[in-house]
């Protein structure tokens, strides 16, 4: 808004700035207006103001009309009688307006820049026209004048928006977003932690802008449940909403999108919520089911304010019942990430887009003493490992190397990626030498705990921390890469007991190593002899676990592979298939019927009932 142009520019005092700027400030508190910015330049003004844009006529009629009047009010008692007698003289003139007929257009802001941008333009016009800085007494005026973005947005239309239609972006600020948009987040947003994820940001600004008793439902990542940076926002939705439900959606709700979702459907309210109940919803990608009720309340006492939705009432008192003389699993061992091998800018010397294209470190064989076997995600099982034949060359030039301890000697190793229930967690113990990257986890002792790594893959193993597992993790539950990280397994509750206790978990371990590695060599045996016998370059898995087929069931999956027998070749490999069968179905059931004395050892050790193991087995 400026006053009249050329040559009858009316160029503002200082002490005329303050004048004016009080006169509008006025207008704004009566008025009952959000402004985000403001600045008067001389002969101009900047007006920034949270409204919608038809609104904008009336406002700046207001503006100009009641400023106006003021300014010539205020003109004419600071006039002497004789400056008076002459301002008569210029009658004509003085009746001239002090602002244009027309103002300039006003722009409606569209996206979180443009609000950025514009706000900085506003506070630093003065400089770009080479003006002194504002006055403390005027700056004073303008700061309480102008609002923060949360108050400004938040009592829009009649306190808050009826209905907000949104897609959450999924972005981490470690990608996309630069450091002065990420501490303004910080700066403005209780959901901006130490990793800005702006679908959270989102959620907040949601709950922000509606109106008090307004509904809202969102379709979010459901890592969001329990994941450490959404920490606030969780406590946040909890002090600020009433949720009525919570429905996890199996698989991928997007296409192009490789994250699961859940939906949130609740109410803004600032009422205590004592006694409210969540319905949680499971999808099986053709209904919703429902499964059970959470209180609210139940949320707040969480550790971090975590959403475990997937327990009910009795899950969580088993959970309870688990945790009660245990101590945090990683209070006990070391848990780290295995290495990264390649990254961009990372390792020294730096490694380039190329070295992440052609992986210069990974070998077929032994380069050099610094060379060792490389276990990918898929080599690793449970109680053995089944190396593919990669060698990785250890060393700084790697992007993450770790600690070598972590490799070399006794180590547990955890594949990232979770089986289905009751085999979810899968981890071998191993003394080998082994490279592993983060597809896996590492375990490795602590100097001042005598706890043997035997007793805890023992553990880990388990049915019943698989239960705990699926109960108390968002990740569990996944459709597609169902996972553990690396916090949530530091939690797992677990018994520090005696050697002598231990023993008897030891014992049994070293039973399934054993019987592990035989059952391994038996199978890999078989498909090796069957790929050299039909120059089969790769088997499907059907023929990988070929034991659990019939022998007509395995002839014809050599079919698919377009490897017919003939008769005499038939009789000769039935012989064979079965002589080889046999023994590996009796190594599985050796293997299976171990798991389950392991598994009655581990409900003894946390004093299960009976009642209570049929509630974990049945779930």
């Amino acid at each position: 808004m400026g006053t009249n142009p050329y040559p009858n520019v009316v160029y503002f005092t200082e002490e005329e700035d303050l004048f004016i700027t009080q006169t509008i400030a006025t207008i704004v508190k009566e008025e009952h207006l959000n402004m985000l910015a403001y600045n008067i330049c001389a002969d101009h003004i900047h007006l920034l103001l949270v409204c919608d844009i038809d609104e904008v006529p009336s406002i700046m009629q207001k503006i100009k009309g009641k400023t106006s009047f003021s300014y010539k009010r205020y003109y004419k008692g600071l006039k002497s009688l004789a400056e008076k007698e002459k301002e008569k003289e210029q009658e004509n003139e003085s009746k001239k307006p002090l602002w244009q007929q027309k103002y300039s257009a006003p722009k409606e802001i569209t996206s979180q820049e443009q609000l950025n941008n514009t706000i900085d333009y506003i506070q630093n016009n003065r400089s770009k026209h080479e003006l002194p800085e504002h006055s403390n007494k005027l700056n004073t005026v303008i700061n309480a004048m102008c609002s923060d973005v949360n108050t400004a947005f938040k009592d829009q239309h009649n306190g808050g928006f009826d209905v907000v239609i949104g897609n959450p972006p999924y972005v981490f600020a470690r990608d996309n977003i630069s450091k002065e948009l990420k501490d303004y987040y910080v700066k403005n947003y209780v959901s901006a932690e130490y990793q800005v994820n702006t679908y959270l940001l989102f959620i907040e600004q949601t709950i922000k802008i509606i109106r008090d008793t307004a509904n809202f439902g969102l379709i979010i990542p459901n890592a969001w449940l329990m994941v450490g940076s959404a920490t606030g926002l969780r406590n946040y939705i909890l002090q600020n909403c009433s949720i009525s439900e919570i429905i996890n959606l199996a698989g991928y709700s997007f296409e192009g999108v490789n994250v699961e979702t859940i939906i949130i459907l609740a109410k803004k309210t600032k009422q205590k919520q004592k006694n409210n109940s969540i319905k949680v919803l499971l999808s099986d990608d053709k209904e919703f089911r429902y499964s059970h009720d959470r209180k609210q309340l139940d949320f707040e006492n969480n550790e971090g304010f975590e959403f475990k939705v997937f327990s009910d009432e009795t899950s969580v008192e088993l959970t309870k019942k688990l945790k009660e003389g245990s101590k945090n699993l990683n209070d006990l061992v070391l848990i780290k990430a295995g290495l990264q091998a390649y990254e961009k800018n990372k390792g020294e010397p730096k490694q380039t887009v190329e070295d992440v294209k052609n992986r210069p470190f990974d070998y077929t064989y032994k380069f050099d003493k610094n060379t060792h076997k490389y276990l990918e995600g898929k080599d690793v099982g449970r109680y053995f490992t089944n190396w593919s034949g990669q060698y990785l060359q250890y060393g700084k030039q790697l992007a993450a190397p770790r600690t070598f301890n972590l490799f070399n000697g006794e180590k547990i190793i955890i594949l990232e990626i979770t089986g289905k229930f009751p085999n979810s967690i899968i981890s071998t113990y191993s003394e080998d030498l082994y490279l592993y990257n983060r597809s896996n986890i590492a375990i490795v002792k602590r100097e001042e705990f005598n706890i043997s790594l035997k007793y805890v893959v023992a553990i880990l193993n388990s049915q019943l921390m698989a239960y705990y597992f699926v109960k108390n993790t968002a990740k569990s539950v996944r459709k597609m890469f169902p996972k553990i990280i690396l916090n949530d397994l530091r939690k797992f509750p677990f018994k520090e007991v005696s050697e002598i206790e231990q023993q008897p978990f030891i014992e049994k371990v070293d039973i399934m190593l054993s019987l592990n590695k035989n059952s391994q060599e038996t199978s890999q045996k078989f498909q090796r002899t069957i790929q050299r016998k039909f120059e089969l370059e790769k088997l499907p898995r059907k023929l990988q676990d070929w034991y659990l087929l019939t022998y007509g069931e395995f002839v014809k999956e050599l079919a698919k592979k377009k490897v017919k027998l003939s008769l005499s070749q038939e009789a000769e490999w039935e012989d064979y298939f079965i002589t080889e069968q046999q023994k590996a179905v009796a190594l599985k059931t050796q293997i299976d019927q171990t798991d389950k004395e392991i598994d009655q050892m581990v409900y003894e050790l946390y004093g299960l009932t009976e009642d209570e193991i049929k509630i974990v087995e049945a779930s």
